[in-house]
């Protein structure tokens, strides 16, 4: 049996302003997305690598799906973006 994917309303947050979690997780939305790619400028890229997994730590407390957008695991940002999540 195949699950559908989520439809209705996604809230994508960059990963670089952890900031703005808590206003993701308590959105409402069926589906919350930290971003670490094209949201998230070169320089910032590292410190957004880290502060993604706290993302993760606090569960949307409303049944919201969190997820995470990486860039394409063929580049090297993909590669870290894995490997940051990983450890």
């Amino acid at each position: 049996m195949s699950t559908p994917a989520p439809a209705g309303v996604w809230i994508i947050t960059p990963g670089h302003a952890p900031t703005r979690f808590p206003t993701a997780h308590a959105s409402g939305a069926d589906v919350a997305l930290v971003d670490l790619e094209d949201s998230v400028p070169p320089a910032a890229k590292p410190d957004a690598r880290h502060t993604a997994r706290t993302f993760f730590t606090t569960l949307a407390s409303n049944g919201t799906i969190l997820g995470i957008r990486i860039s394409s695991p063929t580049t090297r940002d993909g590669i870290d973006d894995l490997a940051a999540l990983a450890d």
